[in-house]
């Protein structure tokens, strides 16, 4: 392994790439420890202040940025053009988080550019992380994966045993993922575990083609004092997790090693069953207005079926086995949420 093991993000410019790159580029400054898996199936204590960073997205580097940092790179490009791959894979890589796609109604509404960044990106991604690993460090990829691999009619229970059923093309693309980054750890090629997200909130005001991004907005404009539509029901039942959730699990995912207590490489998120009346009112308890009075409901067919009517029946027995943390109520949420909009 380097001197110095190189961390990998994609997608870093997103919602959740960029906040788990500042977290890691924090820990870097801050000088905290991790685990980071070694060659061979082991780990060590692994200073963060001996990270190096490579950040990749199709955005130029954002204003947080530190450009100063000799150690933190910023690739500004596609994740499938190969001369960028070149670019990136030209020194071992220890670690990768995989955050670049495109989501849900982008996907849905383009096919051909849902397959090219999904699929096609994921698997070029994955093949140079292979290729790595069958001639040296096999890397650890950590797969950003969605309760999308879940499709209408939605099961009346989930666990981590449940079979996906996809009905959308942004779920059949991460379930391919899935696939494939657990036959590559099968094959020893790469140590690969795919973390199924739930609706991180609260996502900021920008379009992102996220069918799902209503549960944001809710919460945000609500929050706000400004009114919103909701494409769904006020009995809808959303399932929802915190940024500060999702990048905990992802850290923590990055700078382990191994699948699953059970052995399993793929792993749901945990995730917070409520209705939107349910979130209304814990948004009134937190800024003492009524939610509800600010909501205009305007169910649409297509999309309460597939993103309202998740289920109440719920287990998170793998993510807890590995200690990652599950969010303290929907209180607690709605909290975190009011305190990042200040």
């Amino acid at each position: 392994m380097p001197s110095a093991p190189i961390l990998l993000i994609t997608g870093a410019a997103g919602f959740v790439g960029s906040a788990l790159a500042r977290r890691l580029i924090a820990a870097r400054r801050s000088g905290g420890a991790g685990m980071l898996a070694e060659s061979g199936g082991g780990s060590r204590s692994l200073p963060a202040s001996g990270r190096r960073l490579i950040l990749l997205d199709v955005s130029p580097p954002p204003d947080w940025y530190p450009a100063d940092d000799s150690a933190i790179e910023w690739v500004h490009g596609e994740l499938g053009s190969e001369m960028i791959l070149d670019r990136v894979f030209d020194r071992p890589i220890a670690a990768v988080a995989h955050l670049a796609g495109v989501v849900s109604g982008a996907a849905e509404a383009d096919f051909d550019r849902g397959m090219r960044v999904n699929l096609d990106g994921a698997r070029a991604l994955l093949e140079r992380c292979a290729r790595q690993g069958r001639t040296g460090l096999a890397p650890r990829v950590v797969y950003a994966s969605s309760i999308a691999v879940h499709g209408v009619p939605l099961p009346a229970a989930i666990d981590d045993r449940t079979p996906p059923s996809p009905t959308l093309s942004y779920g059949v693309q991460k379930l391919i993922g899935e696939l494939l980054v657990t036959e590559l750890s099968r094959r020893g090629w790469v140590d690969g575990i795919s973390l199924r997200l739930a609706g991180v909130v609260v996502r900021p005001a920008l379009p992102n083609g996220a069918l799902s991004g209503f549960n944001s907005d809710l919460i945000r404009e609500t929050l706000a004092g400004r009114r919103v539509v909701s494409p769904v029901s006020a009995e809808a039942v959303i399932w929802l997790q915190s940024l500060d959730s999702a990048i905990a699990a992802l850290e923590s995912a990055l700078l382990s090693h191994g699948a699953a207590p059970d052995g399993a490489r793929v792993v749901q998120l945990p995730a917070i069953a409520a209705s939107i009346a349910e979130i209304l009112d814990a948004v009134g308890r937190i800024n003492g207005s009524d939610a509800r009075s600010l909501v205009d409901f305007r169910p649409d067919p297509a999309i309460e079926p597939m993103f309202g009517r998740w289920p109440r029946a719920c287990r998170f027995d793998r993510a807890r086995s590995l200690g990652w943390p599950a969010d303290d109520g929907l209180d607690a949420l709605i909290r975190a949420a009011a305190g990042r909009a200040t």
